[in-house]
């Protein structure tokens, strides 16, 4: 004989769309949640200590995590930097610092610095620490136009050739050159109007030589750009060069 049966009661299909949706919600949150969670600020890159010779410049890159996204300052023996300062000057994006001092001198810019990232649930805290080759006064006896440093080692890193304007089409590709000496071999990176090049984007690219290539060029590019030559010695930036992107 055949089993009465009887269709589902609509409390019964609520309940079980409920616990369906209770099911899905949490594995969601379990997989994604925690991409969103709010957390304290963690140092993702500390600031790299730096050998610079007198009067050039330098910059301090500091990278933290956190949410919500902290804000960084700078600190110089325990007291925060003015980026007012006409020598400092401090550029934020979302999870990156970036602290470049130029001109740099001897006797008021050696020493410690300081990155810190707060974001109210917590501050971290990382230092870098700025060595300076000092100019000798009167600079060389035999030759006056020949600066000369104290401790200044023969392998520090020299650019020979500056990357220049260069203004190209949009979708079209466009080199920045960069020749560098130093002993042993400088590796090379780039800013672009202060910070990292984005080393994600495949339409970009350090070659091998040191030059950037962008390829394939966007109004986004359009920006200036500096290349920068470091080994155990020190390290040494280009002169800025600016990209025009023709519409």
């Amino acid at each position: 004989p055949s089993i009465p049966t009887r269709p589902p009661s609509q409390t019964e299909m609520g309940g079980s769309h409920m616990c369906t949706f209770v099911i899905l919600v949490t594995v969601v949150f379990a997989v994604y949640g925690s991409a969103y969670a709010s957390g304290p600020p963690k140092i993702t890159q500390a600031p790299r200590n730096k050998k610079v010779a007198e009067d050039g410049v330098v910059s301090f890159i500091c990278k933290a995590s956190g949410n919500p996204a902290p804000a960084f300052h700078w600190e110089r023996a325990g007291k925060k930097i003015n980026d007012r300062r006409h020598r400092f000057e401090i550029n934020d994006a979302p999870h990156i610092s970036v602290l470049r001092i130029k001109q740099v001198k001897s006797g008021k810019d050696d020493g410690t610095f300081t990155c810190v990232a707060n974001n109210g649930l917590g501050e971290a805290r990382a230092d870098a620490s700025l060595k300076i080759y000092a100019k000798l006064e009167g600079g060389d006896g035999a030759n006056p136009w020949v600066v000369r440093f104290t401790d200044f080692p023969p392998g520090y890193p020299r650019i020979e050739t500056h990357p220049k304007l260069r203004s190209v089409e949009k979708d079209r590709s466009v080199l920045l050159q960069c020749d560098v000496k130093g002993d042993p071999k400088p590796t090379i990176t780039w800013l672009k109007d202060g910070f990292p090049v984005d080393d994600t984007d495949p339409r970009i690219q350090i070659l091998e030589s040191g030059y950037l290539q962008i390829r394939n060029s966007q109004e986004s590019d359009e920006a200036t750009y500096e290349c920068v030559a470091e080994n155990e010695f020190g390290v040494a930036y280009s002169y800025r060069a600016m990209i025009y992107i023709k519409v």
